[in-house]
């Protein structure tokens, strides 16, 4: 995605919350814990 598509297709708030989400989703200090059950695993 260029930062022209970026901008013209998000509004800024959204931009922030996507930006806070990335920062947490690579933060290698941060530790997540998910709970998938065997009903929610897709098979490929």
């Amino acid at each position: 995605m260029s930062k022209s598509e970026m901008l013209n297709d998000y509004y800024f708030d959204e931009l922030l919350a996507m930006f806070d989400e990335y920062g947490d989703i690579n933060d290698p200090t941060k530790e997540r814990v998910e709970e998938v059950y065997a009903d929610e695993i897709e098979e490929e």
